[in-house]
This record gives structure tokens, sequence and C-alpha cells, in this order.
């Protein structure tokens, strides 16, 4: 829309910075000091500082959140979308810090749930001072605020912003509030949290837009729930859950990967379809688009790490370098039965008449996934990371036609449940019937193949200090 006009600027500002040289160079950047010279913290970062470690991602079988501690019990509190539906949950206090948790109570008008965890399950531990809705003014137009929160991949995630305008029991804002944000705090620059983020209202363009915060009042309803249920409710366990170790493949593994050819593992059991996928494989992968891509255009293939080649690989599970196995769970396509029916018509009155008659096929998803699980020889192993994925497919052409939706299983695995001195089954749920599983044990071979691809991981893992190789905080 603007192209001519910046065109026609150009020039201009050249001119301008010619007959401005002081302006073409930047200011040396110094830090913020106060009087006497001692570096100054800004009143955000103070704020910052003492509420991150109250700060949790909420994880469920759909993705995650953020939450926050309210009361020292292990109450806290988030959005109601985000645990909506959810048979498991757990919260992430930071890297190598996660615990059990359990759904305290839901207000979904109100979109606020109250999560509780043990509170012995995590040494220290702030817990957020609320808001008192009923006395005075909770937030003016223009107040400085900040939201914390953990999206994508990224954990205690600090924005800032104003408050751009108050409507009944919501706050609109400028503050930056991304996927995995909600259920956060958004707090004033007293420390206290004056809103629970919930969404944000981004521009078709891509620009930063503005968010929604549900007032801290509104949650009044949902916290008093919870203080009745508490005293009377038996806590998680206090057990810590296992995290993604915070030792990454080495850059070098995943070039020399990027050179070969590495294929998912595959398996199959009743009504579903599985791959096993490493970082390996997704190196290879990324490898072989590189060279195609180098083919067609004449260009050189890159020798980086690149970016990974799948958006659904980023968006739900990670990044390429995480030393993580994923089991990935798809249940199988086939054609209806109906489809069928006019398939053996077709081909029966084509018979007949002696002509071919094509008939449209339709096709479906044969089953939907619930849960899964992995044990080593009689040992449960939890993943480090899972999720039930929206899987959907719409086609619809002269010779197909399939619009179906379902779930996917994506869970993770830290690469020490591979150790080939144990056998290795998977057991899936089905929606249908959550009560009975079907099993399919790994193969040797195949358990053997993935742990020898880890050789350099674990190298790098006995060089490295135990707090870092454990994924401890």
């Amino acid at each position: 829309m603007f192209h001519g006009s910046i065109r026609f600027l150009v020039p201009l500002l050249a001119g301008a910075m010619l007959a401005l040289p002081c302006l073409s160079q930047a200011a040396p950047v110094r830090p913020q000091v106060d009087a006497n010279g001692a570096h100054a913290v800004s009143e955000e970062a103070q704020v910052y500082r003492t509420a991150k470690s109250g700060v949790v991602t909420v994880e469920t079988d759909f993705g995650h959140g953020t939450g926050f501690v309210f009361d020292k019990r292990g109450l806290v509190l988030t959005n109601q979308h985000v645990t909506n539906g959810t048979d498991w949950i757990a919260l992430r206090f930071g890297r190598g810090l996660r615990v059990p948790a359990s759904v305290v109570c839901e207000d979904k008008e109100a979109d606020v749930a109250v999560v509780c965890f043990n509170p012995e399950a995590v040494k220290t531990f702030s817990v957020l001072d609320l808001a008192d809705a009923h006395s005075g003014v909770l937030a003016v137009e223009g107040e400085r605020v900040l939201a914390i929160g953990n999206p994508l991949h990224q954990d205690t995630v600090l924005t800032t912003g104003i408050v751009s305008k108050l409507e009944n029991g919501v706050i609109i804002s400028n503050v930056n509030i991304n996927h995995g944000s909600s259920g956060g705090p958004l707090l004033n620059l007293s420390g206290k949290v004056i809103g629970i983020t919930t969404f944000g209202d981004f521009t078709a363009q891509g620009g930063p837009g503005i968010s929604g915060i549900v007032a801290i009042g509104k949650a009044e309803r949902a916290m008093a729930e919870a203080n009745t249920k508490i005293s009377s409710m038996t806590l998680p366990s206090s057990g810590l859950l296992p995290d993604i170790s915070m030792v990454p493949v080495p850059p070098a593994a995943l070039t020399e990967a990027a050179e070969r050819s590495i294929k998912p593992e595959t398996m199959k059991v009743a009504g579903f379809e599985g791959e096993i996928i490493t970082p390996f494989v997704l190196a290879s992968q990324r490898g072989e688009l590189e060279r195609e891509a180098a083919k067609k255009k004449g260009r050189r293939p890159s020798t980086g790490r690149g970016v990974d080649p799948s958006r659904f690989w980023e968006q739900y599970v990670g990044t390429v370098d995480q030393p993580v196995v994923t089991v990935m769970v798809s249940p199988q396509i086939g054609e209806t039965s109906g489809s069928k029916r006019r398939g053996f018509w077709g081909a029966f009155g084509g018979g007949l008449l002696g002509v071919a008659i094509i008939t449209k096929k339709s096709f479906e998803f044969k089953s939907e996934f619930a849960a899964m699980q992995l044990y080593r020889g009689d040992t449960l192993v939890e993943p480090v990371r899972r999720s039930r994925v929206a899987y959907e497919i719409s086609v619809d052409n002269s010779a197909v036609k399939m619009k179906d939706k379902s779930y996917r299983g994506v869970y993770q695995y830290d690469p020490s449940a591979f150790d080939p001195s144990q056998p290795l089954q998977i057991r899936v749920f089905k929606a249908s019937d959550p009560s009975k599983y079907s099993v399919v044990k790994l193969d040797k071979k195949v358990q053997q193949r993935i742990w020898d691809e880890f050789a350099a991981y674990r190298a790098a893992c006995d060089s490295a200090s135990p707090s870092v190789s454990s994924g401890a905080p």
C-alpha cells in the first residue's frame, strides 16, 4: 500500500543523513544508573524478580498455558480454557522442576480455573499478592503494567505495556500476550496481580495488537470454592516428574545426520500407526530438503543447522536439538463402509454392462487417540512432554472425499528410556474405550539403533556438570 511512498522517501532520508552526520552515528549505549553511578533497575524489573518464581507452566493433554501461585498451600490460578477437558495436568516451575498437579475447580463463565500441587515438592516459590478488587480503583488507563508468561518453548517471559482500556471485568492492554501465556499474571508496579492474561487480539498484518485480561475480581468465585475444597483434598504426589535435559544434542552430530538418510522407525497397533522420531531424523529430513532446494535453485546446500522443516514440529514438540525421542501415534485412515458398498455395486453393475463405473471414495479416521504408556519391562516410564493434538483432514475432489477430525498423540521421552538392556512396549488407549489398550512391543534392533544414535549426546552428558545433565535449575 505504501511501497511508492517508501521509494520516494529513500533519497530524502539519505540526503538528510548526509546533511546531519551526527544522526548517522548511534549514541553510545549506557546502562541505567542512579545518582551515585550505580546500576539502576527499573520498577518492572524489580517486580519481575520477585514474582517470577511463582509463575508456572501449566501442562495438559492439549498443550500448555501459564499459571501463578496465589496460596502457599499450593493453589495456582490459570484460565479455564487451559485446563478444559484435560485428563492429565502438571506444573513446571523451571527446567528440571516439574511436578504433578490436579484441577481443583473451574469457572467456565469467568474463564478461571484453580489447580493445586504439593508444596513439599518445590523448595522455594513465590506466592503472588492479589490486588483487592473491592477497595478503590483496580487500575486506570495509562497505568504501566507487566505480564509474565510461558509462550511457545520459553519460560517466564516478561512483557510490559500500559492499561489501554477498562471494561466490565476485563482489562484491555497493549502488553504482549503470545500463545502459551494464557493464565499468567498481569501485575502493577506495586507487584500486585490485577488480572489473568487471557488472549491476544493480533492484527491481520502480524502486529502485536492488544490483549484481553480477566480482572482479578472475576476469580473470587473459583478461589472461594478452592479454599473450601483444598482442606479435604488429597494433594498430588510430592515426587518430581522427569524433564528435558539441559544438555543439547551436539551440533556436530546433527550436522553429520543431515548428510545421511535416516528414516523414522514405524510401528502399527490396532487402529493406529506410529513413528518414532529422533533429532537425527529431523536433521536428516532438513538436509534432504536443503539439497533438493539447492538442485532446483542452483544454490549450495547450507552447512549450518538450518531451520526445522516442519511447523507442526516446532509448534507442538520443540526445537531440533532437544535430546528427546518422540513417539507420535496417529489414527489410521480407512474407506467408509458406505463407500465400500458403492464401490462393490459399481463394480457389479459395470460387470453386467461391460462398462467401467468409477465411484467416488469416502474415507474416515478409524480411531481416536486417548493416551499412551511406555514400559521398560514392568516399569512405567514418564514422558518429559506429552500432548494430544487435533488431527483434521478436509479434502473433496472428483475421486476422494474426507472430512473428519480425530486426535493424535505426541509423547516425548528421555533417550535413557531406550537403553537396550530391557525390552520396551507401548500401550495405546482409544478414546472409544479408555479402559482398554493395544500393545506393540518394540523390536530390539530398533531400540538398539535409537540408543546408538545418541552416543555423542551421552558423551556430552558425561562431560557436563550433574545439575546441567539432569536439567535441574
